[in-house]
């Protein structure tokens, strides 16, 4: 039988394998890709907001039991948004440590961490996934588990009601696309509270893209250009025209039929802003355990629960306990092909 007591080393400890795992870059998705979601740690397990009529700002953190902002304006509002905690729990068993035969140079402590290591990597993805799925959320308003549970309902923290779809005649030739396009910039730049903006971003279905694509305006505008290969050619999945980058969102089957649903429908896409200061957010709380309480929080936690190792297994958990949020809902916008 494999000796357990060799997860006492300093490589199994909460700081070094917390290192490792945030040593290890997040690969983004299309929407992380696209959008600056600013990270950011923080100490509690929540951020607040406030409000003002128009403006928005960030307020910090204080120390527990000191003081703290007195914010008594009219007109003014604090909204809390709690941290999600994500935890998935892993174990490694004796027979698993024992089969590990190590070679080379490699000392058994080693290989048992490279063991531990492949484990922790194959959550670390399902994690990376699980935060594109929560920033398309963000994109569209409501963030949802995979299984239809309401994390965070943006629209509703910020007491907006859900907009109502905006209707782009695309199967009609005649339909003005530019004209449609500069209409629908003009009105997300007026619920807008920034100086300036980088981009105006459309992450489209699958049945709305190609409709876009095909339209007669957008296919004349590009014949007598350089990108005029790619509509001869293979659909193009990004491209820019009236000012908006609209973008094709591949969606796997099995995020097509979710329980939460597909957020962006094959007929649909959902726009928003770029590159505007404070508008996308990702933050991290601290992990749940006394080691962790009031300080900056990581991106990734991976402990091993001594305390709670067996002579036959030694438990591990990796965890992230992120916030991710759009704080202007009100410049989100959703299109959809006219029946």
């Amino acid at each position: 039988m494999a000796d357990m007591s060799i997860f006492n080393a300093d490589e199994f400890s909460l700081a070094s394998l917390t290192s490792l795992a945030n040593e290890k870059p997040a690969v983004p998705g299309q929407i992380g890709a696209a959008v600056d979601f600013e990270e950011d740690s923080i100490t509690t397990t929540s951020i607040k907001i406030e409000t003002e009529g128009a403006s928005l700002a960030l307020v910090e953190p204080t120390p527990r039991g000191g003081s703290g902002e007195t914010v008594d304006h009219e007109g003014r509002r604090l909204r809390t948004i709690d941290a999600v905690h994500l935890q998935r729990d892993e174990s490694v068993y004796a027979d698993e440590v024992q089969n590990v035969r190590a070679f080379g140079s490699a000392t058994e402590v080693e290989t048992v961490q490279s063991l531990v290591d492949r484990k922790m990597t194959k959550h670390s993805r399902d994690f990376d996934l699980t935060e594109e799925w929560m920033k398309l959320g963000a994109w569209c308003g409501k963030i949802v588990s995979g299984k239809g549970k309401t994390i965070l309902d943006i629209y509703a923290e910020f007491g907006l009601a859900t907009p109502s779809a905006i209707e782009f005649d695309l199967e009609t030739a005649t339909f003005k696309v530019r004209t449609e396009t500069d209409v629908l910039r003009e009105d997300m730049e007026d619920d807008l509270v920034a100086p300036s903006y980088g981009a105006v971003h459309a992450f489209c279905g699958a049945d709305f893209f190609r409709a876009l694509v095909d339209h007669p305006e957008v296919r004349e505008t590009y014949l007598g250009t350089a990108a005029a290969v790619e509509l001869r050619g293979q659909m193009p999945d990004v491209f820019t025209y009236g000012g908006i980058t609209w973008e094709r969102y591949r969606a796997s089957a099995k995020a097509k039929t979710a329980v939460g649903g597909a957020f962006i429908a094959a007929d649909e896409a959902r726009v928003g802003f770029t590159g505007v200061s404070g508008l996308w957010l990702t933050r991290y709380a601290p992990a749940d355990y006394f080691e962790t309480v009031n300080t900056p929080g990581l991106p990734r936690y991976v402990r091993e629960m001594d305390e709670e190792r067996t002579a036959k297994r030694a438990k591990f958990e990796v965890q992230t306990n992120p916030i991710i949020l759009c704080t202007q809902p009100a410049t989100l916008r959703r299109l959809k092909l006219k029946a």
